[in-house]
């Protein structure tokens, strides 16, 4: 076992001493948060594309739906 002398060294001498330490440690948390930043921007475009495709292929369903409607609103009027 390590004496209370030897535990607090080495306790302190993981510490860190001054504060370029700690400001390279925001800094790391600062970086952290602008990739997670970055990556939720490139997620919300992504979603904004397909959210955009998806209203592109409903209006085309509804038009190809309209489209049926009239042929069938029509072979109905030959028939009546």
């Amino acid at each position: 076992m390590l004496s209370d002398e030897e535990d607090q060294a080495q306790t302190k001498h993981l510490k860190p001493e001054d504060e370029t330490s700690k400001a390279e440690e925001e800094t790391t948390e600062h970086s952290n948060v602008v990739v997670k930043t970055f990556d939720v921007r490139s997620l919300e475009e992504h979603l904004k594309a397909k959210e955009d495709e998806n209203a592109t292929l409903r209006a085309e369903d509804l038009q190809l739906v309209q489209a049926k409607l009239a042929r069938v609103d029509n072979e109905i009027s030959k028939i009546g």
